[in-house]
């Protein structure tokens, strides 16, 4: 349990927040003390994706909203702390259903359907994101926010996972 407050179902657990923790960047040195703890703010970013609710809604218990919204500085520092390559696989009629041919001359040959290599691992992706109410839409005014709350989801999937094994 964090704290003095009620525990939410989507909280870290001990053995999730020994993996995350480490990894979350230190607070730098020559500031005002951290008024909240890394713990409780990646608990709020956890509440904040399974709700789906808007920042300024978090409830009054977690850290402000100001404290837990952390813009492009999250995208950059997944980057470079994981260097995860994504593979983009097009489809076989490069993307289109239908194309424009000159008159008279007969249409590209299309296949109706083509697997596409390890689709379903796109698939069950976009189903492990669908679980996230903030990702059900396109709630986020700016892109890099909604990159930065699916890099925050599979963090979240994976280190749940992790713990899990580590038992």
């Amino acid at each position: 349990m964090c704290g003095l407050r009620t525990r939410y179902s989507t909280d870290l657990s001990d053995p999730e927040c020994e993996i995350l923790c480490p990894l979350v960047p230190a607070v730098k040195p020559g500031g005002r003390p951290a008024k909240h703890t890394r713990r409780e703010i990646l608990n709020a970013l956890a509440y904040w994706l399974r709700a789906g609710c808007a920042w300024r809604l978090l409830p009054h218990d977690l850290p402000p909203w100001q404290t837990v919204y952390r813009g492009t500085d999250f995208h950059a520092w997944v980057q470079e702390a994981t260097g995860i390559t994504v593979e983009v696989v097009q489809r076989r009629d490069g993307g289109f259903r239908s194309t424009w041919v000159k008159e008279g001359a007969p249409p590209p040959a299309a296949p109706v359907f083509a697997v596409v290599p390890r689709r379903w691992v796109v698939e069950r992706t976009f189903a492990w994101l669908g679980r996230c109410r903030r990702l059900s839409k396109d709630y986020e005014y700016l892109r890099v926010c909604s990159g930065n709350a699916i890099y925050l989801t599979m963090a979240m999937l994976l280190v749940r996972r992790l713990a899990r094994s580590a038992r």
